[in-house]
């Protein structure tokens, strides 16, 4: 026996009354640490794990949100640009037409306006020609009578043409 015992004290651990109190020791603290720690810690660690999983799950989608709100601002700004620039292009046209009116207008007023001088001085000339023509008749009449009235003689021809032209001098010819 005593090699047998001799065999069994070179091994670690020797099968007695305190080796089996040391293990029900042991497994008693174990399943007390399991329950009043390892269970606790695990909930513990699973409730934040699930906040956390929970808190990136709320920020994916915040930033989903975030980028689908920025494409819809993006695309509204684009067409926001566009109706802008439709507009101006409208008011563009809008005032080339109105340019293009006001610049008819202004060419048929002239042509209006020179049609009117045209016909003023046609009247103005008929007119004067009318006058002239009177006072070309007086003047005849006035010379006939003077050469009806008295024989002339080189002399008096002199006098009477110079005698009419003094009488024309103070008649105001017209252009």
């Amino acid at each position: 026996m005593v090699g047998q015992v001799a065999n069994l004290r070179l091994g670690l651990v020797e099968p007695d009354i305190t080796f089996f109190f040391t293990l029900a020791n042991a497994v008693i603290m174990f399943l007390i640490m399991k329950k009043k720690l390892f269970e606790p810690v695990s909930k513990f660690i699973q409730v934040r794990e699930d906040e956390i999983k929970a808190q990136y799950a709320s920020a994916q989608r915040t930033e989903d949100e975030a980028n689908e709100l920025k494409v819809q601002y993006e695309k509204k700004i684009s067409e926001a640009k566009a109706e802008g620039e439709q507009i101006i292009k409208e008011h563009i046209a809008k005032a080339e037409l109105k340019s293009a009116e006001i610049l008819s207008n202004a060419e048929l007023q002239a042509q209006n306006y020179k049609k009117k001088a045209d016909k003023q001085l046609a009247d103005e000339m008929t007119k004067a020609t009318a006058e002239l023509k009177d006072n070309f008749a007086e003047l005849t009449i006035l010379a006939a009578s003077k050469v009806v009235g008295k024989e002339l003689d080189q002399k008096g021809h002199e006098e009477l043409i110079a005698s009419v032209i003094n009488e024309v001098g103070d008649v105001e010819w017209q252009n």
